[in-house]
């Protein structure tokens, strides 16, 4: 939602239709479905991940549409300043907050490679080469897919249980991204005239 609102305001910005609008409600209002049974647990720590959430989706939002505005250099160097920018600002943090990193196991250095290489590295590549093509909208649809996401793999690693308002759920944010990506829209046009 947030995404759509940045871009409909930003300079040269993608202007929202208002299906892609009721799209994006309609997605929200999934995602909060979906995780409406962690939050009728109760508590503050609940509250203080919603606040960091929202700050992320703005900052995600501002990051989408200020990455489009450079897309007239090439991806794989755009991508190279971003990953080299925020490693120049991460690393002092990191080691300031953690220390030095202790890796003595295989595994711990196969999760570090595969988070960095196909996680983040190939990722960016990817993201800057599609972002300018699909909009910064249809691209930021893809964070409706992370609490799907994270759900079965609660379900599948963690063996958590599946409730009956987490499929409801996940039924609304795909009809919500049918409504973004124009689907249910052509869907109308081509029924026949009763």
């Amino acid at each position: 939602m947030v995404t759509a609102l940045i871009s409909h305001f930003w300079i040269g910005g993608e202007k929202a239709s208002p299906t892609k609008f009721s799209g994006v409600f309609v997605g929200f209002i999934g995602a909060a479905i979906l995780v409406s049974p962690a939050l009728s647990a109760g508590g503050s720590s609940q509250l203080w991940a919603i606040g960091a959430c929202l700050g992320a989706t703005l900052c995600y939002a501002l990051s989408l549409n200020i990455t489009r505005s450079y897309k007239h250099i090439e991806p794989t160097a755009l991508a190279s300043i971003a990953l080299t920018g925020a490693a120049i600002i991460a690393m002092p943090i990191a080691f300031l907050a953690e220390g030095a990193p202790v890796m003595t196991r295989p595994e711990t250095w196969g999760a570090a490679l595969a988070i960095g290489l196909l996680s983040t590295a190939f990722t960016f590549q990817i993201m800057y080469r599609i972002l300018p093509r699909v909009g910064a909208t249809n691209f930021a649809t893809t964070t409706f897919i992370a609490p799907i996401s994270a759900l079965t793999i609660g379900i599948t690693v963690l063996n958590e249980t599946i409730l009956p308002i987490q499929i409801v759920g996940m039924l609304v944010i795909f009809f919500g991204l049918l409504f973004i990506d124009g689907r249910i829209r052509q869907i109308w046009r081509r029924r026949p005239a009763s």
